[in-house]
């Protein structure tokens, strides 16, 4: 087993404990926030300040959809796991408010993988350098 193996099979199963254990300590008492009503999803990917890009990219991603099957609550701590651009991570910290937390995590960046010709969320076209 290479190195690499064992680095990511330990970080695996760290994870997986990790996880597990947030799961154990999640307080289910009522005093949790209801969930986002319809509207307040409504008025959050309607907000004024988020990008053209992420607006051209609702269409494709559905994120009013996507907020109220998650569950999401104000107040709320969130891992947004492989964060990439950023895309979900701002959808849900503008839903858990000022009272929550989002945590973003992506992978280093591949050296030996050419970059995408067009980030997500990047509006402009993909052109063809010649």
């Amino acid at each position: 087993m290479t190195p690499s193996c064992r680095v990511r099979r330990t970080f695996l199963s760290l994870l997986g404990a990790v996880s597990l254990a947030a799961c154990a300590a999640v307080d289910r008492s009522p005093s949790l926030s209801p969930v986002l009503s319809p509207d307040r999803i409504a008025a959050i990917v309607a907000s004024p300040d988020r990008s053209a890009a992420d607006r051209d990219n609702d269409a494709r991603r559905k994120p009013a959809e996507f907020l109220s099957f998650i569950g999401v609550r104000p107040g709320m701590v969130v891992l947004d796991v492989s964060a990439g651009g950023g895309y979900t991570s701002e959808l849900m910290t503008r839903a858990v408010g000022p009272t929550g937390r989002v945590y973003g995590q992506s992978p280093p960046p591949d050296p030996d993988r050419a970059p995408p010709a067009a980030p997500e969320g990047d509006a402009r076209p993909a052109t063809n350098a010649q």
